[in-house]
């Protein structure tokens, strides 16, 4: 009996690889296209279109040379020490009160660290925008030394940044090649940077010499982080596979549909908080392992069925219970899924 060749064999062997490797491309794709999505490329984006504005930057031209390199060196210094004018130095402390106050309302309100020192302006030529992006951002810390705020100390992070969104701009707009500078520091990140921009034609391209502390806000920027450091998560959820495309995952949670979830017994009860029976039933879906969408009107609060899902009673379960604001009024969009493809515990 003849024996199949060994190609035959090892073409066989590579059959189940397939199905995989398309999943893997397809979330990738809605991976890029997912975190492209969130990054604001518009003018109101202070990572792209930095603005010197009256009172909220603070540029620091006119400080002591030796005092900056002490403080960009040693990552700390107070502002009255960075400049030695008397004029110089009053108007620095009234621009880092206005700058201390904003940076600590966005992480107050809304958890956002705006605070940088920007190292390097990039700018290039746009029909109706001024380009004017910061090359490298290191986070700083201001915090009052008196409680009359007339002297601030600076800290800065340990580790400098080069500026994400300006590496997207030129490679999603011009097609420069920036997937390599995002580890260069200083003159050699210069050179390259504006090599990678001339290659693509980006128009007048050229790296003005500034440090500026100011405020810098991209809130979506933690997002596209999670998105691009999650890939295995992400190929692992069978939800997100289905939503790129994949049409086994499309079939597999479709067939997951026609199963209804059966009501969990008084004995089994680790509910923290009391639930209607259209609660439960979302309830004993999500411990089920299922994915779904929860419509409910604003006074129900949608919140009572996430609590009572989730309590340190509940047993251990893989199932993450997120809720969201719907846009449309009077009601409340919640997404109950079996995993959380940002890596976040929700």
């Amino acid at each position: 009996m003849s024996q199949p060749p060994a190609d035959a064999d090892q073409a066989q062997s590579r059959l189940p690889a397939e199905p995989a490797g398309r999943r893997t491309e397809l979330i990738g794709a809605a991976q890029e296209h997912w975190a492209a999505a969130l990054t604001d490329l518009g003018g109101r984006n202070t990572l792209l279109y930095f603005k010197d504005r009256r009172s909220g930057t603070l540029d620091l031209a006119e400080a002591d040379a030796e005092a900056l390199e002490h403080f960009t060196s040693s990552g700390s210094i107070r502002i009255t020490r960075l400049f030695r004018d008397v004029d110089a130095r009053a108007d620095a402390i009234r621009r880092i009160q206005v700058i201390y106050r904003k940076a600590k309302e966005l992480l107050e309100e809304r958890g956002i660290r705006a605070g940088y020192l920007a190292t390097g302006m990039a700018r290039w030529d746009e029909l109706f925008l001024q380009p004017a992006a910061p090359v490298l951002l290191r986070g700083l810390t201001i915090s009052p030394t008196r409680a009359r705020h007339d002297d601030f100390e600076l800290v800065l992070d340990d580790e400098p940044e080069v500026n994400p969104v300006l590496l997207h701009k030129l490679a999603s707009v011009y097609g420069a090649a920036t997937d390599r500078l995002a580890d260069l520091r200083g003159e050699r990140l210069y050179r390259s940077l504006t090599a990678a921009a001339n290659a693509a034609e980006v128009p007048g391209f050229a790296i003005i010499d500034r440090t500026v502390i100011g405020t810098f806000t991209y809130a979506k920027l933690p997002m596209v982080r999670d998105l691009q450091n999650a890939a295995e998560l992400l190929t692992d959820s069978d939800v997100v596979a289905a939503i790129a495309g994949d049409p086994e995952a499309q079939e597999l949670l479709a067939a997951d549909d026609d199963a209804t979830p059966l009501l969990d017994s008084p004995d089994a009860d680790y509910s923290v908080l009391d639930a209607d029976s259209s609660q439960r039933s979302a309830i004993a879906a999500v411990l089920s392992g299922r994915s779904l969408v929860m419509l409910t009107s604003a006074s129900s609060c949608s919140t009572s069925t996430r609590a009572p899902g989730t309590g340190s009673g509940s047993p251990p379960t893989s199932a993450r219970v997120s809720t969201s604001r719907s846009r449309q009024p009077g009601r409340t969009t919640s997404a109950c899924g079996a995993g959380s493809p940002s890596g976040n515990d929700g």
